[in-house]
């Protein structure tokens, strides 16, 4: 199976004429995602979408296209939950009913390669089909997609428990994206028409709230022996009944210049097709931390 994943990933080379494409697309301090899938040969042209962080494009020669919102919030729903790095996605044995395609997805440092077209078809397979179309499927359900497992609570219903997870868990992604400089994944949370109320003003809008973020650091500095981490202390999420808007309340800390610093984000998150996206967010003032306990 390697020795079909390489020659593919050498079909995207030659046709992209970039012989550092995979390398480049493999570095997660510059891109969040990818997906390569087409047919099988030397000359063929698969084609090849990224992800950074104003979304997903196409790469084509010479040029690159962005592709329809729809199906980049499809693709990221896909793509973030835990069930697609579980899967099997290429069939040996299976039988070819329509012309094989291959297919590499990947995202946020995990990839799969698989095939198209021969035996059954699971999230992988169904992501680089939407990719190859550029079309969300009429089937394709928009229910929430697990981030990770979640053993059953009592006393809390089981959509609510997955949504939660769910949340807990891109923001746990983002702080995590600060701390490796991956700037894509640090943005990543924010739907196109978040907006965020934050003590030195107002963003409005996905590409207001990249601008800013991408004066927060050094994104392209190498790592330093001690990288400056930002931490998840605590996040309340009340007992909420809605399946469209959950509200949530969360704090980060951090150190700077040898002090503890704090900062409190209310946030109210958006369920957009299966996918919750922060909506709007208030951040407080930043502040020191009295107690005295390390990050």
């Amino acid at each position: 199976m390697m020795d079909k994943r390489n020659a593919f990933e050498a079909q995207a080379r030659n046709a992209l004429a970039d012989q550092g494409l995979i390398e480049k697309l493999r570095d997660w301090r510059r891109n969040s995602g990818f997906v390569i899938v087409g047919k099988e040969g030397a000359r063929m042209r698969p084609r090849v979408f990224v992800k950074d962080e104003y979304g997903w494009y196409e790469v084509r020669a010479g040029e690159t296209r962005r592709i329809p919102l729809a199906v980049g919030r499809e693709l990221n729903r896909l793509l973030t939950s835990a069930a697609i790095w579980n899967e099997q996605p290429y069939n040996y044995g299976a039988r070819c009913r329509e012309a094989p395609r291959l297919f590499i997805v990947a995202h946020a440092g995990r990839d799969t390669f698989g095939r198209l077209g021969c035996g059954d078809e699971g999230l992988a397979a169904r992501a680089a089909r939407m990719a190859e179309s550029l079309r969300v499927p009429a089937s394709s359900r928009s229910a929430i997609l697990p981030a990770w497992g979640v053993p059953p609570a009592e006393g809390v219903p089981r959509k609510q428990q997955l949504s939660n997870a769910d949340i807990f868990e891109r923001l746990s992604q983002m702080t995590a994206s600060w701390e490796r400089r991956t700037f894509a994944g640090y943005v990543d949370p924010y739907a196109e028409d978040a907006v965020i109320e934050r003590p030195e003003g107002l963003l409005k809008g996905r590409r207001a709230i990249v601008e800013w973020a991408r004066h927060q650091q050094d994104w392209n500095a190498p790592y330093p022996e001690r990288p400056s981490r930002l931490v998840l202390h605590q996040m309340s999420m009340p007992a909420q009944t809605s399946e469209k808007v959950v509200y949530t309340t969360h704090e980060l800390r951090w150190e700077e210049e040898g002090t503890l610093k704090r900062q409190t984000f209310s946030t109210m998150w958006r369920n957009n097709a299966g996918l919750w996206q922060i909506a709007y967010e208030r951040v407080s003032p930043v502040k020191p931390v009295t107690e005295r306990r390390p990050l």
